[in-house]
C-alpha cells in the first residue's frame, strides 16, 4: 500500500512580489508542466511564470519557487542534477543551473508559445512551438543550431529516442526528424484532426488526436501499422510498453490497453469521470490523474483499481520519482505537490 510521504503547498516566490499581471495578495497559479530530473528532484512550471523546484531524501526536503519567465511557463526539460530549461509565451525560453538560479542562459528564436521541450543530451535541447517550428539548441551556449520547418500549425508535443525526434502538430500530421541530418525523414499522415500526443520507443510511434483515434507507425518506414478505435473523445495520453503493449487515455475518461501484434484491445476501464490529464506506467502499475480530482493507481496487467491516492479539486500532473508516486493538484484552493511511497516507514516524512 502507498502512504502519503509529503504534502507541500507550492508558495509564491521568496520575494513575495506579485507578477506584473497579478494583483497583490493573490495566488491563483495553474500548473502547466512537471518533470522529474532525478529520483528525488521535481520541477513544476506554472502559468504565472514561476518554477517550483523540490528536492527531498530520507532525512530532509527543500522547496523553492522563483520567477523564471515574464509570462506563463508551458514546457520544461532537465538534465539530472545539473540544469533545467523552461519555455513559455511569446517564445521566451531560458536555461538555469540548479546551483545558480540567478544566471539565465537565454534561448532566443521562437516567436510564439513553446509547447514542448526535449533534452537530448547534456549539451542538446529540442523545442517545439506555436510558431510551427522545432529548434535544436546548444545547451552550453544557448545558440540555436537548426530550425526544423514543415508543420503548418502549432507543434504540441515531442518524443525522442537516439537520433530521432518525432513531433505531433495541430495540422494533423506527425513528423519524423533526424537530429544528425537536421531534416524530416517521414510525414505521418492519416489523422483527420489535430494531434495532441505522441509516444516513441525507438521502433514504434503512436500518435493520438482529436479524431478520437490513436495510430501506430513504423519509425523506419513511416508506414501506418494500425488505427486504434474506441475512444469517444480526444486521445491525449499515450504510453508504449515492452512486449508491444500500448496504453491510451483520453478526454472521455477511459483507459485502454492494446496489444500491438494484432491491434486488439486487452482491457478497457472507465478510469475517471472526467478527462484524464496525466498517465504514466512503471513496473506493474499505472498512475493516472484527472480533472475529476482523483489520483488513482491501476494494475497494469488486469486494469484493476489498486488504490485511490488522492481526492482533490483537479489533478494537473502525475508521475514517478524513482519508485515514489508524485502528483501536482489543486486542493482547498492551494496548489499542492504530493508524494506517496510504497510501504512507507512512518519515520520518513520530509516536508517543505
Amino acid at each position: 500500500m502507498y502512504s502519503l510521504l509529503s504534502s507541500s503547498c507550492i508558495p509564491p516566490p521568496d520575494d513575495s512580489s506579485p507578477r506584473p499581471h497579478e494583483p497583490a495578495g493573490t495566488r491563483r497559479a495553474v500548473v502547466t508542466s512537471m518533470i522529474v530530473t532525478t529520483p528525488h528532484r521535481i520541477v513544476v512550471g506554472l502559468d504565472d511564470g514561476c518554477v517550483y523546484i523540490y528536492k527531498y531524501d530520507k532525512w530532509s526536503a527543500r522547496g523553492q519557487t522563483f520567477c523564471a519567465l515574464e509570462k506563463a511557463v508551458w514546457a520544461l526539460g532537465g538534465w539530472g542534477d545539473e540544469w533545467f530549461v523552461a519555455g513559455g509565451l511569446d517564445g521566451e525560453c531560458g536555461l538555469w543551473k540548479f546551483d545558480d538560479l540567478d544566471n539565465k542562459i537565454p534561448l532566443h528564436g521562437h516567436t510564439a508559445t513553446i509547447r514542448s521541450l526535449i533534452v537530448v543530451s547534456s549539451n542538446s535541447i529540442v523545442s517545439a512551438s506555436r510558431d510551427t517550428t522545432l529548434r535544436i539548441w546548444n545547451a552550453g551556449s544557448g545558440e540555436c543550431e537548426a530550425v526544423l520547418e514543415g508543420h503548418t500549425k502549432t507543434v504540441i508535443q515531442l518524443a525522442h529516442s537516439g537520433d530521432i525526434i518525432v513531433s505531433a502538430s495541430y495540422d494533423g500530421d506527425g513528423r519524423v526528424w533526424s537530429l544528425a541530418q537536421k531534416k524530416c525523414l517521414h510525414v505521418l499522415k492519416g489523422h483527420q484532426d489535430q494531434l495532441y500526443a505522441v509516444a516513441f520507443d525507438g521502433d514504434t510511434i503512436v500518435t493520438g488526436g482529436l479524431d478520437k483515434t490513436a495510430r501506430v507507425w513504423d519509425a523506419k518506414s513511416g508506414a501506418c501499422l494500425a488505427v486504434l478505435h474506441g475512444h469517444t473523445s480526444l486521445v491525449s495520453r499515450l504510453v508504449i510498453l515492452p512486449s508491444s503493449i500500448i496504453l491510451t487515455a483520453g478526454a472521455d475518461g477511459f483507459l485502454r490497453r492494446w496489444l500491438l501484434e494484432n491491434s486488439t484491445i486487452e482491457w478497457v476501464i472507465k478510469a475517471h469521470e472526467n478527462s484524464i490529464t496525466s498517465m504514466q506506467a512503471r513496473g506493474s502499475s499505472i498512475v493516472t490523474g484527472s480533472s475529476d480530482g482523483r489520483v488513482r493507481m491501476w494494475d497494469l496487467k488486469t486494469g484493476q483499481l489498486l488504490e485511490e491516492l488522492a481526492i482533490s479539486d483537479v489533478v494537473w500532473k502525475t508521475g514517478y520519482a524513482g519508485d515514489d508516486v508524485v502528483a501536482v493538484l489543486l486542493k482547498d484552493d492551494e496548489v499542492m505537490l504530493q508524494i506517496w511511497r510504497n510501504g512507507l516507514d512512518n519515520e520518513v516524512n520530509p516536508s517543505a
